[in-house]
């Protein structure tokens, strides 16, 4: 079987909430959508555990990926992930996957101008912070070439008795590799955190200077669904 290639696939952890539901409806539906139009070479994959029935959410299903591990912070979303990871090596072929989760927003065209550039093999990268004297990435946005995606795939046990955050160990188990590079330079991304922002002027300041990622968490979660709408409104459904 030939596998398809894609330039980027997207892993992003999910999980079911009235807000999390939202964000499916006003975002991530609508941009799955916009990329299959487009005929752009991105695939997101949503990444659920068991039980989570995400076919209720009208997600087209080859954009689904159901873990058979429960949802949980610890150690539910490193083990679905190394599952869909684990699926996408056997299934796919890819420059680069983004390991990321619901509330993140992403500019396409800037997301592609940095894939164009970094490396294809032991790519480890994203925005870097040190965590007990580990070099890690941000759990947000963990950028993974096919080799590395291995490595974590291979390098990971499950039984392993953690109760660090999934960016954490992810950090630790690379840190145990002389070939894959960190890489915490090239890669853009602005917060929408507990703030008000002016959409119009502000993304197309993000967008000059290349950020490639928004990231929307604020304490009231339904402040990140007006901002989803904004930014979607304005980048994607019209095209």
């Amino acid at each position: 079987m030939v596998k398809k290639y894609y330039q980027i696939i997207l892993v992003v952890i999910s999980s079911r909430s009235s807000i999390y539901d939202e964000m499916i409806k006003v975002y991530w539906n609508k941009y799955i959508s916009y990329l299959k139009k487009n005929k752009i070479n991105i695939k997101i994959i949503m990444l659920y555990g068991k039980n989570q029935n995400p076919s209720e959410l009208n997600i087209d299903q080859d954009n689904i990926f159901e873990s058979i591990s429960s949802d949980s912070l610890v150690p539910g979303i490193i083990n679905k992930t190394i599952e869909c990871l684990r699926f996408i090596n056997e299934n796919y072929n890819y420059k680069h996957i983004i390991r990321t989760n619901l509330s993140s927003f992403f500019i396409t065209e800037n997301m592609l101008k940095i894939s164009e550039v970094l490396e294809i093999e032991n790519l480890y990268g994203g925005i870097g912070f040190i965590k007990n004297g580990v070099q890690c990435i941000s759990g947000a946005g963990i950028w993974l070439s096919n080799s590395s995606s291995r490595f974590l795939v291979n390098n990971y046990e499950y039984n392993i008795k953690n109760s660090d955050p999934d960016d954490v160990l992810i950090g630790r188990i690379f840190n145990l590799s002389n070939n894959v590079k960190i890489e915490n330079n090239l890669f853009k991304r602005k917060d929408f955190i507990n703030n008000i922002y002016s959409f119009k002027n502000d993304l197309k300041d993000y967008v000059l200077y290349e950020h490639y990622h928004i990231r929307i968490k604020n304490i009231n979660r339904n402040i990140d669904i007006k901002y989803m709408k904004e930014l979607t409104k304005l980048l994607y459904e019209h095209l």
